[in-house]
């Protein structure tokens, strides 16, 4: 979009505007005598709403026949996007739960959700209906703190399965319950404030949100390889296991938010994947168990890959 310069006052005391676009203004519900910030970035000139996206603060809606997987992503859809007020009209007080073949308690399954949303609570609760509210904005201002926080959940995470896939163990599959849900918290909350405020360098603003999205992702990926399919009596071939612990030191190193990484870094991260995939390519799976768990590696090794490229771009930026 070109816009061009138009001079205010004489010419030896001119002032020199350029016009905002209306469709732009709508949208992060500007009017004037609002502040923007302004940054000057080489030869770019980065006009930033201050207010954030014009997200609807308040949204009403009935989920009445709803089940328990369509309100728990219908509550995230509507906490990521940034409303700050929901309100759920319902005429029974139960759904269905697919997943244990039964009616459950609406109000539970909101509860549940709302642990998950950093920031809201569950204000009022009538016979048909409930709210759910935000009431904290300063804790919107942790955004680069809570994303740097996905990376720290998620190696765990990651040293978690390693260890399970030596040793089975139900105290650290209990731990990676806990852990996916702090990670799912955190992610959640990032997208949400990505989404209201925007990154402070929109340049790096699709990064952020392809590695949350990612990130989030892949801790489901390892909860499910350590919860599903895992079995208390059966060995993981030691060469499956060795990859997992390379591909744990891999994240170590390249995948730090708000990192600085160089062109050497670059290559030698490739040189590295390089030689996992050849080592994972070159094993023959004996049984079934193994297969899926190979299935899971390569899954695991594609998921990586792109949040490395994200990651590596991201500190490429200056």
């Amino acid at each position: 979009m070109k816009r061009k310069i138009i001079r205010l006052g004489r010419k030896d005391r001119a002032s020199h505007l350029v016009s905002m676009p209306t469709s732009w203004l709508k949208k992060y519900n500007l009017k004037q005598g609002d502040e923007v910030d302004v940054d000057f970035l080489g030869n770019d000139i980065v006009v930033k709403a201050s207010k954030g996206l014009a997200v609807p603060k308040e949204v009403t809606i009935d989920v009445t026949g709803f089940e328990y997987a369509y309100l728990w992503r219908l509550l995230n859809a509507l906490y990521t996007s940034g409303v700050d007020v929901i309100r759920l009209k319902f005429e029974k007080d139960t759904i269905y739960d697919h997943r244990i073949h039964k009616e459950v308690k609406l109000l539970d399954v909101v509860r549940q959700h709302v642990q998950t949303c950093m920031g809201m609570e569950v204000e009022e609760i009538k016979k048909n209906s409930c709210v759910i509210r935000q009431f904290s904005t300063v804790i919107e201002e942790e955004f680069e703190h809570a994303f740097s926080k996905t990376y720290f959940i998620f190696l765990q995470m990651f040293e978690n399965t390693v260890s399970l896939l030596k040793h089975y163990d139900t105290e650290k599959l209990s731990l990676m319950e806990m852990l996916d849900s702090d990670l799912d918290k955190f992610t959640k909350f990032c997208v949400r404030v990505c989404n209201k405020k925007g990154y402070k360098d929109y340049r790096r603003t699709f990064y952020v949100d392809d590695l949350l999205g990612r990130t989030e992702s892949l801790g489901d990926l390892l909860d499910s390889i350590c919860r599903w399919e895992l079995k208390p009596k059966l060995k993981v071939h030691p060469k499956l296991v060795s990859v997992f612990e390379s591909y744990l030191e891999l994240y170590r190193e390249f995948y730090k938010p708000f990192h600085k990484y160089k062109r050497e870094d670059f290559l030698k991260y490739h040189k590295e994947r390089s030689r996992l995939k050849d080592m994972f390519a070159s094993f023959e799976a004996k049984n079934a168990y193994d297969a899926t768990l190979l299935t899971m590696v390569k899954v695991v090794n594609i998921e990586l890959g792109h949040m490395a490229e994200a990651h590596i771009q991201f500190g490429f930026i200056e």
